[in-house]
């Protein structure tokens, strides 16, 4: 136990010391911290326009304006062989806030000298074209005039049949009051938490599982390796490295969920309803409670693996070669998991939220989104701690077996042969 100490101190305070890790957790500490502010940096940049924008009075419903608004250098228009009242076209949005032109080609000059950004040619009191140099793929222009112009025909129709439009807006407008009572979870709060989570726990295996593999492979290209297992154990060299890693990777974890929660607490009064609603009830002290739990069980099977691999090259150069099998079982089990943000329900992250190379992102995920039988998280647990051993257990032979190897380099599935038959 006292060399396991020695060796967990020593690698500790190596990780602590690499720029690497002190930089990213800069970073991305950074990072999280704007990303909370950014509620409040929209509400600031929202007021300052607000005054701009406030008196325009749009309606794309096509309701009446009354008042006068400033004309915009948005839209531009031309009715044409009066095809409809000018004086009734004024009470709708966005001709209330458009300037009127002779004809098409006053209009199309207008555009051409950016005069208006776009015009709209009335050809009939159900009919427009709309002309413009340039149109955003976002743009939603078409929708608001046709909106506009189908309310304006509808209440002339309703008129003209001696009904009052205003009776059928009060009809069509009832207020309907909706309660809702959530027995189990709500899929839609717990959405945006499951996210950031999986993408924590993927970040912090990738990013940690390559340093622990490739500081294997330095201390054995070193010959460091035959010096240290001379004086110690491979159980301790090898679970003093990983517990290491584990650590600063945990303590990452935890220093982003402080830090998230300070921004949000700092900036709470610019949330919106909805998101402080989502946050309170999705973010939950069990939820987190399991989020750690797994991320923590799963980081460490994982740093096992990459550390296994790196006790299997002879030079730091084959490191990301050897690495490719766990790797690609890890995204793998990334890209299920993302599959299964939208079915969190579904068949297929039942399953994966029980194997335990994806459990550790996938219960997690299933668990904040929708009510999870005890049986199914017991039963992930167990099986996660169990691989967890057996992981650990192949680790330690691999990375005794390593000490004996500078050839060739062996492969990951032959080295596991190997130790399973020298156990018969």
């Amino acid at each position: 136990m006292r060399d396991l100490k020695t060796v967990f101190g020593f690698e500790l305070s190596n990780k602590l010391k690499e720029k690497t890790v002190r930089l990213t957790t800069i970073i991305i500490l950074v990072i999280i911290l704007i990303a909370t502010f950014i509620p409040t940096l929209v509400s600031m940049l929202s007021g300052d326009s607000s005054g701009d924008s406030g008196d325009m009075g749009q309606n794309t419903g096509g309701h009446s304006y009354e008042g006068v608004a400033p004309l915009s250098d948005e839209y531009g228009y031309v009715i044409e062989n009066n095809a409809i009242s000018e004086e009734a076209l004024k009470t709708l949005y966005p001709f209330f806030l458009s300037k009127s032109y002779p004809d098409e080609k006053a209009l199309r000059d207008a555009i051409e000298k950016e005069e208006i950004k776009k015009g709209i040619l009335v050809t009939s009191a159900t009919s427009f074209k709309l002309i413009a140099n340039d149109l955003s793929m976002y743009d939603t222009s078409v929708q608001s005039i046709s909106a506009s112009l189908s309310r304006f025909n509808r209440d002339l129709f309703l008129s003209k049949e001696g009904i009052d439009p205003a009776k059928v807006d009060q009809a069509e407008n009832v207020q309907i009051q909706a309660d809702t009572e959530i027995l189990g979870k709500n899929a839609l709060t717990g959405y945006a938490f499951a996210y950031v989570g999986m993408f924590m726990i993927y970040m912090l295996v990738i990013l940690y599982g390559n340093s622990v593999a490739t500081s294997v492979a330095r201390e054995k290209n070193d010959r460091t390796m035959e010096l240290l297992i001379t004086n110690t154990s491979s159980n301790n060299l090898i679970w003093g490295k990983v517990l290491a890693s584990m650590v600063v990777s945990i303590g990452q974890l935890i220093l982003m969920i402080l830090v998230a929660g300070a921004g949000i607490v700092l900036n709470r009064d610019n949330y919106p309803e909805f998101m402080i609603r989502m946050i309170k009830e999705g973010i939950t002290i069990d939820a987190l409670v399991l989020f750690i739990v797994f991320s923590l069980f799963g980081s460490l099977m994982y740093y096992f693996l990459y550390a296994s691999v790196g006790a299997l090259v002879s030079k730091v150069e084959e490191v990301n070669s050897a690495m490719t099998p766990i790797q690609f079982v890890f995204i793998a089990a990334f890209l299920l998991c993302s599959m299964g943000l939208n079915m969190p329900d579904g068949t297929l992250m039942r399953v994966i939220s029980i194997v335990p190379f994806t459990s550790p992102m996938a219960m997690f995920i299933r668990y904040s989104m929708t009510t999870v039988p005890i049986v199914d998280l017991i039963g992930a647990l167990v099986l996660l701690l169990v691989t967890l051993y057996i992981m650990a257990y192949l680790a330690t032979r691999i990375y005794r077996m390593g000490t004996l190897n500078y050839g060739n380099r062996i492969g990951f599935f032959k080295a596991v042969g190997m130790v399973f038959k020298n156990v018969r």
